[in-house]
């Protein structure tokens, strides 16, 4: 086979291994859009291909962020599932830190999630670092196709974060812990902890 044909091979199998990829995420994502307004309180739900963080802060009329008395590069919000898997600890959620560059703003609850960043991490003695991120994008190359393993859905109160990074789904299903931490960071009040219950689901979409 000739380089170029190879090449062409190779996108093609990349374009379809994207097809079959997003197909799968896209149900979920709008089986999660259509249920989000329904849940009142933090849920987490796990099912055989992937987990669901669903997030409900205390409804505000109007949200304010990057505001004057929060000191540059000080987280302001945070919205935080953690958990262990095997002995590693995992955070996943919403934060958002006021860079340098930062100017005072205000608006909807959509409108604070735009501004801050959607973030899954392996948390360490003393560091954490960022094993994915809300990249919207799909980049495919001839031999490399970068997809999307974080999805976010959010409506006027609420957020859900849809996580199809498949090692950590499948270690959530084989330990099946109870419940996880949720955590809350506000500009004026301390951290807000809270334990969820997990709620497991097989593949028609029974709880277990």
């Amino acid at each position: 086979m000739k380089p170029s044909s190879l090449l062409s091979f190779r996108n093609i199998l990349s374009l379809l291994i994207v097809v079959v990829f997003t197909g799968c995420s896209n149900s979920i994502h709008k089986q999660v859009k259509s249920t989000l307004p329904t849940y009142e309180k933090e849920t987490v739900i796990i099912q055989p291909d992937a987990a669901i963080f669903i997030f409900k802060p205390q409804p505000r009329a109007e949200w304010y962020w990057h505001q004057d008395q929060t000191p540059y590069n000080a987280g302001e919000y945070s919205f935080s599932f953690e958990f262990k898997l095997k002995e590693a600890r995992y955070s996943c959620g919403y934060s958002l830190f006021k860079h340098p560059m930062a100017k005072a703003d205000s608006g909807t609850f959509k409108e604070l999630i735009s501004a801050g960043q959607i973030d899954l991490w392996k948390m360490e003695t003393g560091t954490g670092m960022p094993l994915s991120g809300n990249r919207v994008a799909i980049a495919v190359t001839g031999r490399r196709v970068d997809y999307t393993r974080m999805r976010t859905v959010v409506n006027e109160n609420s957020m859900a974060i849809i996580l199809k990074e498949k090692d950590s789904v499948e270690q959530f299903n084989r330990s099946r812990p109870d419940s996880i931490l949720f955590i809350q960071n506000f500009p004026t009040k301390s951290l807000i902890k809270k334990a969820v219950k997990v709620t497991y689901r097989n593949n028609t979409g029974n709880v277990e």
